[in-house]
């Protein structure tokens, strides 16, 4: 297995944005060595299961909000969207204030993985000398759509909207089958689970 060169990757847009995005693809920008930039779109705060009140119980199917892993059933928590216009400072404002705590992101970029490749996601180096680590599942082959990760915050940092936080680096390889899992095909909003806000 190797990497790709992301140059090829964008060629045969298998990182896009969608027609209607307002923040098109930038690929003399995002395009780097190894990997793609990635640029945030939302970010959502992994709630608390006790602090959820009672009308938000309703979009999950299971009794309690908190994250639920089985044999043949999942249940991801409950995610609130935080909005950058309202920061705690004014200086904030227009930007996230990220405190620690567990966050999903969802990326501005889409992909369509091809079936002789994968995908990973790794933090760029500010951000993780900034405090905060950003942890992806494999892209497989097959797999299309919005792309988002979990953010691991352990100091304060503030965000400004569309900022590239990760790269995803496309590595070629001979895949055993086509991804046709529960998380393909997602779109803005859908790739962390139940959101609210």
């Amino acid at each position: 297995m190797s990497f790709m060169n992301p140059r090829r990757v964008v060629e045969e847009g298998w990182v896009f944005t969608p027609e209607d995005c307002t923040h098109p693809f930038e690929s003399e920008v995002q395009v780097q060595q190894a990997g793609i930039d990635l640029r945030m779109e939302n970010i959502f705060r992994m709630l608390p299961h006790d602090s959820v009140e009672a009308p938000d119980y309703a979009l999950v199917p299971f009794e309690t909000p908190i994250g639920f892993i089985g044999v043949n059933e999942k249940q991801l928590p409950l995610y609130q969207r935080l909005d950058p216009n309202e920061g705690q400072f004014s200086a904030d404002r227009g930007n996230f204030r990220i405190s620690p705590g567990a966050y999903t992101i969802d990326f501005i970029e889409h992909v369509k993985v091809p079936i002789n490749a994968m995908a990973l996601i790794i933090h760029r180096s500010t951000l993780n000398r900034s405090g905060a680590l950003l942890t992806g599942s494999v892209f497989d082959p097959g797999f299309s759509g919005q792309i988002g990760c979990t953010m691991y915050v352990h100091h304060t940092i503030i965000i400004e909207p569309t900022a590239r936080l990760a790269q995803i680096v496309f590595i070629e390889g001979e895949a055993a089958s086509a991804y046709e899992g529960a998380y393909k095909d997602q779109t803005h909003g859908d790739t962390s689970g139940a959101k609210i806000g």
